[in-house]
């Protein structure tokens, strides 16, 4: 039964994998944000999901923080985070949030969307 929710965060300085189950937090990995966040994102949401014992076939809910944040690292976030949803059958669910515990809230309650539309910092 699929039942797991993934929440992928590159809209912070700090990288972000969240692994839930029925509202709880299973799993959180933390990284610095660079440029090479596409690589260090897929080994770990790998990695998370192995130590958890999760399969990727039990995703129901991608959420993906929709920024704002870098251009490149929050696409990076949402072309992953949409691929993957595609490619298990999960819900895609775009995400706001400063926390742990506001996007786990957030990717239990939001309606799923067929996209995520980025949002950018502002250039001054």
């Amino acid at each position: 039964m699929k039942s797991h929710i993934l929440i992928i965060d590159t809209a912070h300085p700090t990288a972000r994998i969240i692994l839930v189950d029925d509202e709880k937090t299973l799993a959180v990995r933390e990284w610095p944000n660079t440029p090479k966040v596409g690589t260090d994102l897929l080994i770990y949401i790998e990695e998370v999901l192995q130590e958890a014992g999760v399969e990727k076939s039990s995703l129901a809910r991608i959420g993906v923080h929709a920024g704002p944040g870098s251009y490149g690292l929050v696409r990076t976030g949402i072309v992953t985070g949409t691929v993957l949803a595609q490619a298990v059958g999960a819900e895609l669910v775009s995400l706001q949030g400063e926390t742990v515990d506001e996007l786990v809230e957030n990717a239990c309650k939001i309606k799923a969307t067929p996209s995520v539309v980025p949002r950018y910092k502002e250039v001054k």
